[in-house]
C-alpha cells in the first residue's frame, strides 16, 4: 500500500511498518516485508499490553 503511494508521491522515501509478533505466521509477514525496499522498520505497539508479554516464549528472540 505505501509502496504503491510513494510510485506517485517522491517525498515518501520509506516507512515503518507493523507487526503482531504473537501471529503463528510472523515468519512468513516478515519474508514477505522482507522484499519491499522502502520498508525501513517494524513496531509494536506496547502501550496497551501487559508488560510480562514480552518475556512470553512467542515473543522472545531465540
Amino acid at each position: 500500500m505505501v509502496s504503491a503511494l510513494a510510485e506517485d508521491y517522491y517525498c515518501i522515501a520509506g516507512y515503518v511498518g507493523w507487526c503482531d509478533l504473537s501471529d503463528p505466521s510472523l515468519p512468513d509477514h516478515l519474508q514477505r516485508l522482507n522484499t519491499d525496499p522502502l520498508l525501513v522498520g517494524l513496531r509494536y505497539d506496547v502501550s496497551d499490553i501487559d508488560g510480562d508479554y514480552l518475556l512470553d516464549s512467542m515473543v522472545s528472540s531465540p
